[in-house]
């Protein structure tokens, strides 16, 4: 009688453990859009990377992130530990970062947002362009991006800036689509994209830290598994009672 007590205990102390994990799983979802998208993405709030943007080391090592899915740019420390949320106004072209030489960050989302190490406003540039440049004194202007190909005309594309900080005259974006794969670090040290995670390596090519999705908010990282949470939920609970009714026939039997 003990035993099976024991077990009846055991059975119920794993079916709320379970349906905990099911209630904590789509609700941090829900909280992850909600609270980037109305509150503007409180600084505590760490997310997943359902959607790896654009990437830079910013001054002392800071590691800064773009997700695509959220209008929030993510900061961790050289060691990749999370260090804070950073709002963006807007996403619709998406987020791609830049980084200059005396460690001013650059945010373009639609318009472009200059930061400092603290994320406190530098500078604020707008208009309909699709390529930006730093004139001499290290403001963002528009330039007319290159004409077409042409037989004995050689043009490159302007990519050879996405891979370190940029300096005056150097393009800082494009809007032709180049994903970054790799970024050059002040120390020798180099960020490289490695699917929805970001690898930092010495210049012999050893590993010294990872950047990406934290454990616990592994199941919250959109489409896949966070869009699974609800079924999971439901087909849990249709389990659960359909198991505690065949025990209670079984009881009456």
């Amino acid at each position: 009688m003990a035993t099976s007590e024991f077990k009846r205990a055991h059975l119920g102390i794993t079916s709320q453990l379970i349906l905990a994990i099911l209630y904590i799983w789509p609700v941090t979802v829900i909280m992850s859009f909600s609270l980037s998208y109305i509150f503007g993405c409180p600084r505590w709030l760490e997310l997943p990377w359902s959607e790896l943007g654009d990437f830079v080391e910013g001054p002392e090592g800071r590691v800064y992130v773009s997700l695509g899915l959220y209008p929030a740019v993510l900061c961790y420390d050289r060691s990749g530990c999370f260090v804070a949320s950073y709002p963006v106004p807007d996403i619709k072209h998406g987020i791609d970062l830049a980084v200059d030489e005396d460690g001013n960050l650059y945010c373009w989302a639609g318009e472009i947002l200059i930061k400092n190490r603290d994320w406190d406003d530098v500078g604020e540039f707008w208009g309909p362009c699709e390529q930006w440049m730093l004139d001499e004194s290290k403001r963002p202007v528009c330039v007319p991006p290159p004409g077409p190909w042409r037989p004995g005309i050689l043009e490159l594309p302007v990519n050879r800036v996405l891979t370190r900080p940029v300096k005056a005259g150097d393009v800082i974006f494009t809007g032709h689509g180049f994903r970054r794969s790799v970024f050059a670090c002040r120390d020798g040290s180099t960020l490289e994209r490695h699917g929805l995670s970001l690898l930092r390596k010495s210049e012999d090519g050893k590993l010294l830290a990872t950047y990406g999705t934290a454990w616990y908010l592994q199941m919250a990282r959109f489409p896949f598994p966070a869009i699974l949470g609800w079924p999971a939920l439901c087909l849990f609970l249709v389990f659960r009672d359909a198991y505690q009714d065949f025990r209670s026939h079984w009881r009456r039997k």
